[in-house]
């Protein structure tokens, strides 16, 4: 019920919004006309008319704006952050909670923001809460938000923001809140593709995600590429074409890149914190 008041209210809004926008159109252009020498017959009547409809349609847009309001006031708020080793493996861990949200599913880090704290705050925090891991850098992925029926009940708007980290060599995540969740196991990124259960989120957003950790390794392989390359030019070694290691680093056009071994990620490229 909510989500369904929710979306008819946010297009009541966007059309009379756009109605408006037309009314007060045709004001100017009646000032404009009449500017011009145009003589209007009924012209006082016609303003009186479009006026009208601009008050009622402002009555609308806050009758809509008022359900808007109080639908997104209850909104519930998270942060996903998706912890990929250097050798580019998934952490995901079971929620063995009964009473807690999600109960039985599979989870990456992350948890409920709380309203005086910002969405990379509560990435940050709740990451190092749930393993230990003190978060130097946020790689922003997506947001999923919409509509679904909580452990209380109650139908609520939420509004889920994904991240991932990039974990330092050696690092591994711990298990810190045993009475909510099963150890963290690493799956790599095609076993992460394939497993069933997966909290919705994570489901939905899955493509972006895996896109996204493979775009920032294949960025750091063609850094790594183009360093060598210098390197190699500067002691007196054949010269070698850029595009040749493009062409290396990329594969077929449209091919996913999968990007093996241990990667040292002591570089830029994501958002740093702290």
């Amino acid at each position: 019920m909510a989500e369904l008041d929710y979306n008819a209210a946010k297009t009541n809004y966007s059309q009379l919004a756009s109605f408006t926008k037309k009314y007060f159109a045709f004001l100017n252009t009646l000032k404009e006309m009449r500017k011009h020498g145009f003589t209007i017959e009924n012209k006082s009547v016609l303003e009186k008319q479009i006026q009208l409809q601009l008050e009622i349609n402002r009555n609308l847009m806050q009758q809509s704006q008022e359900v808007i309001d109080k639908i997104e006031e209850e909104v519930r708020e998270f942060t996903l952050n998706v912890l990929v080793s250097p050798s580019k493996q998934v952490y995901l861990s079971r929620r063995n909670n009964s009473s807690k949200d999600f109960f039985n599913r599979i989870q990456v880090a992350g948890g409920h923001k709380r309203k005086d704290e910002s969405f990379e705050e509560c990435a940050i925090h709740e990451t190092l809460e749930e393993v230990n891991v003190a978060v130097k850098e946020l790689n922003y992925v997506d947001i999923d938000e919409g509509f679904r029926v909580f452990p209380d009940k109650k139908e609520c708007l939420f509004r889920t923001l994904i991240y991932f980290t990039i974990l330092e060599d050696g690092k591994v995540p711990e298990q810190t809140e045993p009475a909510n969740n099963d150890p963290w196991i690493p799956y790599d990124l095609k076993e992460f593709r394939n497993i069933e259960n997966l909290t919705d989120s994570l489901s939905v957003k899955m493509d972006k995600i895996i896109s996204a950790i493979n775009s920032k390794f294949l960025t750091f392989l063609r850094k790594r590429k183009r360093k060598r390359v210098e390197n190699e030019s500067n002691v007196g070694s054949p010269e070698i074409n850029i595009t040749d290691f493009e062409e290396m680093i990329t594969g077929e056009v449209g091919e996913t890149v999968e990007l093996n071994g241990v990667v040292d990620f002591n570089w830029g490229g994501g958002r740093r914190v702290g």
